[in-house]
């Protein structure tokens, strides 16, 4: 949810970068405390391995590509997720572990690229049959290995500013105390709920993201 609404201000590289270390930290933590409920390392590994190639890819497109492209992309793939989950809420890929590289690698290049690649890594983990711990395991996981490799890649490109990594360190405070702050509010709501606020703000964002693409030079 950060990026989109970051790059509704200070542009999409500038939102990606300096949110990266916030994820790092938030998705370490998560994995740490769902650890006794990791999958086996078949289901992950390729994965992985690729996405973290992937997420090499995404951050040299984030360092070459204008802030209007990237906000393009970030509408793209955020409206094709929403169209997803209301068109079939109940999709499952059959077949998925076949298409661990794909998979992989598309949403490395994505996270490196927009800072989001959870329209990919869903359907995957989904369709692979995670239970629930699991799949919060897997899902920070993978989150973890592609943000540790995007941000290995942007100190290779430049992109990683003084400034820039101060406004990381800000970020991560208020981050990590929401994370805190969610995992106690996660007891007192229905899953439904918490899905039904989180579709609503994405339909805002889209409806920004959209807006801008069209009217980059007015943009609310």
């Amino acid at each position: 949810m950060a990026v989109p609404l970051l790059s509704a201000i200070v542009g999409v590289e500038h939102a990606v970068v300096v949110m990266v270390i916030p994820s790092v930290a938030s998705n370490g933590w998560l994995i740490w405390v769902h650890r006794h409920h990791a999958p086996p390392v078949r289901a992950l590994g390729p994965f992985l391995f690729f996405g973290m190639i992937g997420g090499v890819a995404g951050t040299w497109l984030l360092a070459v590509t204008n802030d209007l492209t990237l906000t393009r992309i970030l509408a793209t793939w955020l409206g094709l997720y929403l169209v997803l989950t209301f068109t079939q809420p109940d999709f499952r890929l059959r077949g998925a572990e076949k298409l661990a590289p794909f998979f992989g690698f598309a949403s490395g290049t994505m996270q490196g690229a927009t800072g989001i690649s959870a329209p990919i890594i869903t359907p995957f983990l989904h369709g692979i049959g995670l239970n629930q711990r699991a799949f919060i395991f897997s899902m920070s996981l993978s989150f973890t290995a592609f943000s540790i490799m995007q941000t290995s890649a942007m100190v290779v490109q430049g992109l990683f500013t003084a400034g820039r990594l101060v406004e990381g360190l800000v970020a991560l405070i208020p981050v990590m105390l929401s994370l805190h702050f969610g995992v106690k509010l996660s007891r007192l709501i229905s899953a439904n709920t918490f899905r039904r606020f989180l579709l609503f703000i994405f339909i805002l964002m889209e409806m920004r993201l959209i807006w801008a693409s069209i009217y980059p030079w007015f943009s609310l």
